[in-house]
């Protein structure tokens, strides 16, 4: 008589990201991850291979408070969050390389230049490697996504902090 006895780990994610659908670029800007960016749900929902290094200033507009970042990192990827004197968290800017980092549309590094195209409802297709989209006041949110080989190799971002005590 012969008994297998299989072990398994299951890693279940604590708020369950909806399904990926296309959205338009716009509320993609806003809302790139599909939950609040903010250390607690970076912990939770990315994946749990990236580690998190706090890093504390002082602050350039005020000397007497200390500024806080967060930075999660894992290989070539990295996420910075901001932390101001009102406990307000901020992402700042970043640089995703893993692929099991899935956006909310479904954008993730490795796939093709048609699937990328396909997870907005209004981004036109573009042959550029680099495929650049912005928030509308042109000063805040921005991303860059690059290709190479028709694969989506590199996503990188920069949410400039227009006033830090905000």
């Amino acid at each position: 008589m012969l008994i297998f006895i299989s072990c398994g780990v299951i890693n279940p994610k604590p708020s369950a990201m909806p399904e990926a659908k296309p959205t338009p670029k716009e509320a993609f800007i806003q809302m790139p991850f599909g939950y609040e960016p903010t250390k607690q749900n970076f912990a939770i929902n990315l994946p749990h291979s990236f580690k998190m290094e706090i890093y504390t200033l002082r602050s350039k507009v005020r000397p007497e408070v200390k500024d806080t970042f967060f930075r999660f990192y894992y290989r070539k990827s990295e996420l910075f969050l901001f932390k101001n004197n009102n406990l307000k968290e901020r992402l700042t800017v970043g640089k995703i390389a893993d692929n099991r980092v899935v956006l909310v549309n479904g954008v993730k590094t490795g796939i093709s230049r048609d699937k990328f195209f396909k997870c907005f409802t209004n981004l036109q297709s573009s042959l550029d490697d680099t495929i650049k989209i912005m928030s509308k006041q042109r000063t805040f949110n921005s991303f860059s996504f690059i290709f190479k080989n028709h694969k989506l190799f590199v996503i990188k971002f920069d949410n400039k902090i227009d006033n830090p005590e905000n």
